[in-house]
């Protein structure tokens, strides 16, 4: 397969890890490649697939101690999120799929890519300095390649994450 013809999916929630995502995609021209993210005025103008913010809200809701509305949600509204997702990546095809975290999108989207036999990169979030991000032990698992940010998160990581500098 020549680098012509690899399709690059870009799946992050739409702050912080959107923007990181914005920094790795200028070295990512040369493929074809589209978002999977939130519907927000960061993320309008962008070439790819806009989730309803409210789906990020019932997801994260999920881990909250209390019931509330979200949990009540949450069995109606998450296996629509799963197969619109498993719709978006059948219908794309991509050849990998590259994520800098937020669980509520990017677990989903793994754990499908896993099924469908889509390579993925996970790539921890460079704030993150006192072992991996609950996203990062969550994806670690099902990912092709861990990237760090820094090196002191490399020992505690996943055995086979790889530091090779950050993003900014």
């Amino acid at each position: 397969m020549t680098d012509d013809n690899i399709k690059v999916c870009l799946v992050c929630e739409a702050g912080g890890p959107f923007k990181q995502l914005q920094l790795i995609e200028e070295g990512l021209m040369d493929f074809d490649r589209f978002y999977v993210t939130y519907r927000t005025r960061a993320t309008e103008s962008i070439e790819g697939y806009l989730l309803p913010k409210v789906y990020q809200r019932i997801a994260g809701g999920l881990v909250k101690r209390r019931l509330n509305v979200e949990k009540i949600a949450a069995p109606f509204i998450l296996p629509v999120v799963f197969a619109y997702l498993l719709y978006i990546l059948i219908k794309e095809r991509p050849d990998v799929v590259v994520s800098t975290g937020d669980l509520t999108i990017a677990g989903p989207a793994f754990y499908l890519t896993k099924l469908l036999g889509i390579r993925t990169i996970f790539v921890e979030s460079i704030g993150q300095f006192e072992g991996p991000s609950t996203a990062g032990r969550v994806l670690a698992p099902v990912s092709d390649r861990v990237l760090v940010q820094n090196t002191e998160t490399l020992d505690d990581h996943a055995e086979d994450a790889e530091y090779h500098g950050g993003v900014f």
